[in-house]
């Protein structure tokens, strides 16, 4: 029994260092965001902060709400795929997931003024929901790192030749977003809005790892470990915008998005039952000896706090073509390292939130062309990685292209949207002064959406 103690603290030590290191990597994946949108704004790689006449401009700019002359309803659906190369010691694996879900969802009343020297010409109110996050992915990592994470000073036997280490990573849930807003235009070409904006939260990780470790003969441990943590929250926030008219063809647009607190509720197996248990659920077993350890499988702990995800601000311009076609550009601004976690015991976090990561840039660039009653987009955006030690190739680039069909009261869109860039994970973060490193990754998001469009 001393032997299986001893090799679990040593484990204690590794989880405990890797849900430490978690809170900030949360925090940084919820302030993200998936560019999901409805289908005409991601044909155009979400470049619509200066434009109007569909739901996902109100998402980025709420001035965007009064530009539109007709009410209207609207849904999207959205298939995205995930595709990730997980390396791992010279070892490739290919992993591949799949969702299919109601993206958007939102509809949008239109009233004209009656009185023609009323300087206010529009009023244009709106309820729209919105997933701005999936997070239903897989990745697997497999191969023989070195050294072993299994050591025991009171054994005879050394379990030195690793034949055998692995991650698997699963993750689920959602962000969503229901946004209540209000709009007008102003003086004929001044178009200002307000949104008050509820979110909701679910993310699900589920971590397992092992290991098989040999001694220079026949013996060999095995280690199998589990360590799962689920999280629910609900948060408020307001955006604010306006768009105006340089003149006929030029247009510029301003958006505000207020800080957002989140009321967070996590469970998890993150803890320890009494001195002698291990944090997560783990598993040992020996060649030499019958008896096999393990913890309790069923622990749950609840834990409240709360998550301050900062403001965000988008400078957005577009040009007209008349009624031939438009070129649109957004910039936004967002600083990771204004990320706070509301408890004392937190403290440590976000100071090392501050060190970890930095103020981002976002670029959209998006362009439509009308043929009589067919639509021609495409897109580019360029998304930095919130980590300030990121190598270039982390940060996302990506491409949209997308066309939609005007059948007068019915509009129907269709999308294609990839992005693609680099991670790393270190699954052994509290081993890497020894040499044991984590995986690298390189992802590729495939997003296929349609829009049907009813204005009345």
């Amino acid at each position: 029994m001393k032997k299986i103690l001893l090799t679990g603290a040593l484990m204690l030590s590794l989880i405990s260092f890797s849900q430490y290191l978690q809170y900030e990597n949360l925090g940084i994946l919820f302030y993200e965001e998936n560019q999901l949108s409805s289908a005409r704004s991601m044909g155009m790689k979400n470049a619509f902060g200066a434009l109007g006449s569909d739901f996902s401009a109100g998402n980025i700019n709420p001035a965007g709400n009064a530009v539109s002359n007709n009410s209207q309803f609207g849904f999207t659906l959205v298939n995205e795929s995930f595709s990730n190369k997980a390396s791992f010691y010279q070892n490739d694996v290919q992993t591949d997931s799949n969702s299919f879900n109601l993206n958007q969802l939102g509809v949008q009343l239109v009233f004209e003024s009656e009185n023609k020297e009323s300087d206010v010409s529009k009023l244009s109110l709106g309820v729209n929901y919105n997933i701005t996050n999936h997070y239903n992915n897989h990745w697997l990592a497999e191969g023989k790192g070195e050294p072993s994470i299994f050591y025991n000073p009171d054994s005879s036997i050394a379990y030195v030749e690793v034949s055998n280490q692995s991650f698997d990573r699963y993750t689920s849930g959602h962000q969503s977003k229901l946004s209540f807003s209000i709009a007008t235009e102003y003086l004929n070409g001044l178009y200002i809005g307000a949104s008050l904006n509820t979110y909701n939260l679910h993310f699900l990780e589920d971590n397992e790892r092992f290991e098989r470790s040999n001694d220079s003969g026949d013996n060999y441990v095995e280690i199998f470990e589990n360590f799962w943590q689920e999280i629910d929250g609900n948060a408020t926030s307001f955006s604010f915008g306006f768009i105006k008219k340089i003149n006929k063809n030029f247009r510029v647009g301003l958006a505000y998005t207020t800080p957002t607190w989140y009321k967070i509720t996590e469970e998890s197996n993150l803890f320890e039952e009494d001195e002698y248990d291990d944090i997560g659920y783990i598993e040992i077993k020996y060649s030499d000896d019958e008896e096999l350890y393990m913890n309790n499988y069923n622990k749950v702990l609840t834990y409240d706090y709360k998550l301050r995800l900062p403001s965000k601000t988008t400078l957005s311009t577009a040009y007209i073509f008349n009624d031939k076609g438009l070129i649109s550009a957004d910039l936004t601004y967002k600083n990771f390292k204004n990320i706070q976690f509301d408890k004392n015991e937190f403290s440590d976090i976000n100071g090392y939130i501050d060190e970890l990561a930095r103020p981002t840039y976002h670029v959209n660039i998006g362009t439509e062309w009308r043929f009589d009653k067919i639509s021609i987009r495409g897109g580019y955006a360029y998304v930095m990685d919130p980590y300030k030690e990121a190598y270039n190739s982390d940060n996302k680039n990506g491409f949209a292209l997308g066309f939609g069909y005007n059948l007068g009261s019915i509009k129907l869109d269709f999308a294609y949207d990839y992005t693609q860039n680099t991670s790393f994970y270190n699954q052994y973060a509290d081993l890497s002064s020894i040499g044991l490193y984590g995986t690298e990754l390189q992802n590729k998001d495939h997003k296929i959406a349609g829009t049907l469009t009813y204005r009345f």
